[in-house]
C-alpha cells in the first residue's frame, strides 16, 4: 500500500471537527472588519477633510492578531481525540499512517485559518469602499502584510503541535 501524505476523507474531517470554533471566529471577524469601520464613519461624519487613508497594514493588523489567537485553538480542537483515549485508538486503528492524519488536519486548521484572514480582508476593504469619501483605500502592502500574517499562523500552529506532542495533556497545552 502506497503511503498517502494528506488524505481528503481525513482533510475533511478535520474540517467538521473545527466547524464550530471556525464559525464563531467567522463572526469575531465580521463584527471586527464591519461594526469597527461603520462606527468610525459614524463619529467622523461630520469630518470635512479631505478623507481618511487606510492602508493594508490597519485593515489586517487585528486580523493577524486574531490569527495568532485563533489558528492555535483551531490546532487544539482539531487534535484534541488523542487525548481522549476511546477516539485515539480508533484514529490509530484506522489505514492511514500517523504522518497523513498529522497533515490532514493541519491543512485543515490552516485551510480554515486562511481563509478567514482572506475574508476579512476583503470584507475591511469591502465595508470602507462603502464609504469613498471618508475613507481613502490603499492597496500598498498587502502582499507583505498577509504574507507576514500567514507566517504568524503557522509559526502558532507549529507551537502549539510541539506542545503537544512534547506533554500530550491537553490542559497545560493552552497554557
Amino acid at each position: 500500500m502506497k503511503a498517502k501524505i494528506i488524505s481528503g476523507g481525513l482533510y475533511i474531517d478535520g474540517l467538521r471537527r473545527i466547524k464550530v470554533p471556525s464559525i464563531i471566529f467567522a463572526a469575531i471577524i465580521f463584527l471586527m472588519q464591519f461594526i469597527v469601520p461603520l462606527l468610525s464613519a459614524a463619529q467622523l461624519s461630520d469630518y470635512r477633510g479631505g478623507g481618511i487613508v487606510v492602508g493594508a497594514g490597519e485593515i489586517v493588523n487585528g486580523l493577524s492578531l486574531v490569527s495568532c489567537i485563533m489558528t492555535p485553538i483551531l490546532v487544539l480542537v482539531a487534535f484534541y481525540s488523542f487525548n481522549v483515549r476511546s477516539s485515539s485508538d480508533f484514529y490509530q486503528s484506522l489505514p492511514y499512517t500517523r504522518t497523513c492524519i498529522f497533515f490532514s488536519w493541519l491543512l485543515a486548521a490552516l485551510t480554515v485559518s486562511a481563509g478567514l484572514i482572506l475574508i476579512g480582508t476583503g470584507l475591511g476593504y469591502g465595508v470602507r469602499a462603502m464609504f469613498p469619501g471618508l475613507y481613502i483605500l490603499s492597496g500598498a502592502g498587502l502582499g507583505d502584510v498577509l504574507l507576514s500574517a500567514f507566517a504568524a499562523m503557522i509559526f502558532a500552529a507549529g507551537c502549539v503541535l510541539v506542545a503537544m506532542s512534547v506533554t500530550g495533556i491537553f490542559i497545560s497545552n493552552a497554557v
